[in-house]
């Protein structure tokens, strides 16, 4: 799981490198990551997502050494993509992460408005993969349709973000160039790429930031929809069953479903089929998700709860990346 986290960090970073950041091709470098590693890691390349994740989740002392394990890894990748990407195109042509127009520019309120704007893109970009992983946007299951979102997002916000702050969003990243760049710089007072350690604050605490602000949103918007959400189900739905899942006891609501096989174990998986009006059926197994998180908005339970049926409660490192 390590491994593939290692590994995908280094393939996002060496495409950022070689590609001076071009938002197409960084858009398309996370896609591949992702989708060649995220199943097994979560593939989350970005102190910001791993941060908004925990947040999410809430288990504090028991994911805390997760998510710094996921942390540590990410950082180790980034060093590594800037080892490789600077024997591939020499330090001088490797990606500079710095304030486009106003670089020698070291005002404390200069630092305080690229917090800000980092704040507001990564906000933008972790919600994205908030709202891809908790809120059930994407309607496949193999994980591809989820990447494209995430890969769109992080395209328009390094366009909308790169002319104000040379577009960071990205502690993990952020740290690695920087701090390659001014080692770089010290051993060789020529090179063009001098590493601006004092941006390093706007950087690292404004992405942080912004993780914070998703996951208030993510929150938020939850809170707002469920009225709705619950309403929609019942009027549209039909007659329910519900169909017992996990040994927690919980519930499941499928309309108008005829189970097929039931795992009682502790995912609480259920698959189902579901009738519509000719008679015809269709797999409502990836569906399950959905059904568990409405049928909580129907209930008033403990936060725990919640957590457990909405899919937030991971049971394993690995259940907790995905």
């Amino acid at each position: 799981m390590a491994l593939y986290e290692f590994l995908g960090m280094v393939i996002f970073l060496v495409g950022i490198n070689c590609s001076q950041n071009h938002p197409g091709v960084v858009a398309l470098g996370l896609f591949i990551s992702a989708t060649l590693t995220g199943r097994l890691s979560g593939g989350h390349f970005n102190l910001a997502i791993t941060f908004a994740v925990y947040l999410v989740e809430g288990k504090w002392r028991q994911n805390l050494r997760v998510a710094l394990a996921i942390a540590l890894i990410d950082l180790i990748g980034a060093f590594t993509a800037m080892f490789i990407s600077i024997g591939m195109v020499g330090s001088d042509k490797t990606f500079t992460l710095v304030p486009p127009k106003e670089a020698e520019n070291r005002n404390f309120s200069y630092l305080m408005y690229l917090l800000i704007v980092e704040a507001f893109f990564t906000m933008i970009f972790v919600s994205t993969v908030l709202f891809v992983k908790y809120r059930t946007v994407s309607s496949t299951t193999d994980g591809m349709l989820s990447n494209l979102t995430v890969a769109i997002g992080l395209f328009v916000v390094i366009n909308m973000a790169g002319p104000l702050s040379g577009g960071g969003v990205n502690p993990t990243i952020a740290t690695a160039i920087i701090v390659t760049d001014a080692v770089s710089y010290s051993i060789d007072p020529n090179s063009s790429n001098k590493g601006y350690i004092v941006f390093l604050f706007s950087y690292i605490i404004g992405p942080l930031i912004g993780a914070v602000l998703a996951n208030l949103l993510l929150r938020l918007t939850s809170n707002i929809s469920n009225e709705d959400e619950v309403t929609a189900m019942q009027t549209t739905s039909g007659e329910t069953y519900e169909i017992g899942g996990g040994n927690d006891g919980g519930k499941t609501l499928f309309p108008q479903a005829s189970v097929t096989s039931i795992n009682n174990g502790g995912g609480g998986h259920v698959q189902a089929e579901a009738l519509d009006d000719d008679g015809d059926s269709m797999a409502f197994d990836e569906r399950r998700n959905t059904n568990a998180y409405r049928n909580s908005l129907l209930k008033k339970g403990s936060a725990a709860m919640h957590r457990k049926e909405t899919g937030l409660e991971r049971r394993s490192a690995r259940d907790y990346m995905a």
